[in-house]
């Protein structure tokens, strides 16, 4: 049996930042995991911060950590723990920035882009049924 007098190794995502829209005081996210290796067995990854619950999710594809942050910056350490207890830890940022984010700007221009279509059908349709119903003609005044 080989005595593991060595510390796992452990890499973290870099820091992350995100857009949320005003007014919001949190907000859910994914972002990648940290990666950890031990020169004898395995070494499992914990995520700690102040206030902060962290989901992992893993599958064949991907590993993704997810979390509720608070609008602002939130330190993020990561510690990996190897068969024999020792321990190696990593730091990463996630900050929150208010203002309207691109996939929130570019909803609204579609959302206007459809209601103004939606008006102009709805006008035309009105229009083309009074004169086919009620036999309204325009007038220049």
């Amino acid at each position: 049996m080989t005595d593991d007098n060595e510390p796992p190794s452990i890499s973290c995502p870099p820091s992350q930042t995100f857009t949320v829209s005003c007014g919001l005081t949190s907000a859910l996210v994914g972002f990648p995991t940290a990666t950890a290796s031990d020169n004898c067995g395995t070494a499992v990854v914990r995520y700690s911060s102040s206030n902060v619950t962290f989901i992992a999710f893993e599958n064949r594809t991907v590993s993704m950590i997810q979390a509720e942050f608070p609008v602002s910056t939130t330190k993020v350490t990561a510690v990996a723990t190897d068969d024999g207890g020792r321990n190696a830890t990593c730091q990463f940022n996630v900050t929150f920035v208010e203002g309207t984010s691109q996939i929130a700007s570019l909803t609204f221009v579609l959302a206007s882009w459809c209601i103004t279509l939606l008006l102009s059908y709805l006008q035309m349709s009105v229009r083309l049924t009074l004169q086919k119903h009620w036999k309204v003609t325009t007038r220049v005044l």
